[in-house]
């Protein structure tokens, strides 16, 4: 508050802040990592996939980013997601980098990344396809009796 870092009181979901009178300059910093949510089971359309979130904001693969035709390609929900600025897109923006698959022409499976942009970005680079439900790749893990050889090797 005024360039000097307060503390407040949280309760039933809001921060009070005590002594805010005439022109008082308050900056707010929110922790917004980007991580990945499953689809609901109940919305069949969408079983076995996820979206990315990054605070308020939910993020979509572009065409003109990541190529068209994404009912063939599967995002790696364990892999780490990251933060890209963006100066160029809306005035800049933060976008988020992605590791998955996508099966090519010759139905072979190629190992990628897609740059995911806010959804309320989406065609302002120009008109195109979009996708915000992705299918999640499986990537399988190791039986216990593996894991069990690793430890003692």
């Amino acid at each position: 508050m005024n360039g000097a870092r307060t503390s407040g009181k949280i309760e039933k979901g809001f921060l009070y802040l005590n002594a805010l009178s005439g022109d008082t300059e308050l900056e707010i910093d929110f922790a917004m990592s980007p991580h990945f949510v499953k689809a609901d089971p109940r919305m069949r359309a969408d079983i076995g996939k996820i979206a990315i979130v990054r605070g308020p904001e939910v993020y979509c693969l572009e065409g003109c980013d990541d190529g068209s035709f994404f009912a063939d390609v599967f995002v790696d929900s364990s892999a780490c997601i990251e933060e890209v600025w963006c100066g160029d897109l809306l005035g800049g923006t933060i976008t988020l980098k992605l590791e998955g698959e996508r099966i090519n022409e010759s139905e072979q499976i190629q190992s990628t990344s897609f740059m995911a942009i806010p959804y309320g970005s989406w065609c302002s680079q120009k008109p195109g396809e979009m996708i915000v439900w992705i299918k999640e790749m499986y990537v399988p893990k190791p039986r216990m009796s593996e894991r069990i050889e690793q430890l003692y090797k």
